[in-house]
């Protein structure tokens, strides 16, 4: 028995440095291979393991019809210099969504909304009268795709929904667990009170959306221009002004831990004016949230949020 065990241990530790294409090959040796290498031990060992070659993904819009969408991923490596060769694309792989059978001009909005692990969210919209969104995650690895769900409005008392919806995708780092965020405006029908009711999906058991709650804010509406950033277990967004009136409220950063699945505000670094809020952009850079002023190409500065103990630390 220990010999088998030392045997297993030194084919684990090959297994989890092979990419994702070898290990699906892998799966047809034997049922007991296949089931290794599915494990939630081994996959998350693997997604550890350190690699040289990071991959980018590119999506885009081939074509599109009244009743399908198809999407092509594209997945680019580096040269050794650190820059995209772009002569090179590994893997093109389209993917074919089809919706309702609608009458009339369809109108498609297709948009990439984060990634996580290699994992892909696309949010589709499809027409004007109906501008309820379906989410679909993707493993280009793999080929596989799954619809997550279009998301339905839901009534709140004295409240009028705005028809936007804001999804985000990311992990919880205490679990594991994949999770989508789906987040519904509303505004009071006799004031400019606004608040967020906010619902999530955990990706493992394929549960129904939970209601995690409703957050209140002044004037203002999670912004529809900027997808949402997924870094250090949160999911981050900025808001934006839901009326000219209400000018002097000012652009927040807010997040949501995937873990608690509260809601937070995040302080703005020092240096950050208001004036300048249209040019600035969120991303993730090495699992940390960071902020960027995109007019200042080609020297742009990048500012990372470091937490300790909660203690947020712009640098």
């Amino acid at each position: 028995m220990a010999k088998w065990g030392n045997e297993d241990l030194v084919k684990d530790e090959i297994l989890q440095h092979l990419p994702v294409k070898s290990l699906i090959r892998f799966k047809s040796v034997s049922k007991q291979w296949r089931s290794m290498i599915e494990s939630t031990y081994f996959v998350r060992k693997h997604l550890v393991c350190p690699f040289s070659n990071p991959k980018i993904v590119v999506g885009s819009r081939t074509h599109d019809d009244d009743n399908s969408l198809t999407i092509l991923l594209e997945t680019f490596s580096r040269d050794h210099q650190g820059e995209i060769d772009t002569q090179i694309s590994r893997s093109p792989c389209s993917y074919i969504f089809h919706g309702p059978r609608t009458v009339g001009p369809t109108i498609t909005i297709c948009k990439v909304i984060g990634s996580c692990d290699g994992l892909v969210c696309i949010q589709e919209l499809r027409n004007r009268k109906n501008l309820e969104p379906s989410v679909y995650i993707i493993n280009p690895a793999t080929r596989e795709h799954r619809k997550l769900y279009p998301t339905q409005l839901q009534h709140v008392p004295d409240f009028m929904p705005l028809l936007l919806f804001c999804i985000g995708f990311g992990k919880d780092i205490v679990t594991g667990t994949y999770k989508t965020i789906n987040i519904n405006c509303y505004k009071r029908l006799d004031e400019h009170a606004m608040l967020l009711k906010t619902s999530v999906l955990n990706l493992d058991n394929g549960s129904e959306q939970r209601q995690i709650g409703v957050f209140p804010v002044s004037n203002m509406e999670i912004s529809n221009e900027q997808t949402s950033v997924f870094a250090n277990g949160s999911v981050f967004w900025l808001t934006q002004r839901y009326h000219k009136s209400s000018s002097k409220t000012p652009i927040k950063l807010v997040a949501l831990d995937l873990h608690t699945e509260t809601f937070s505000r995040v302080s703005w670094p020092s240096w950050y004016d208001e004036q300048h809020s249209h040019k600035m952009r969120l991303c993730s850079l090495k699992d940390r949230l960071c902020l960027s002023n995109v007019l200042q190409y080609p020297d742009v500065d990048v500012w990372s949020l470091k937490m300790e103990d909660s203690i947020e630390k712009w640098e």
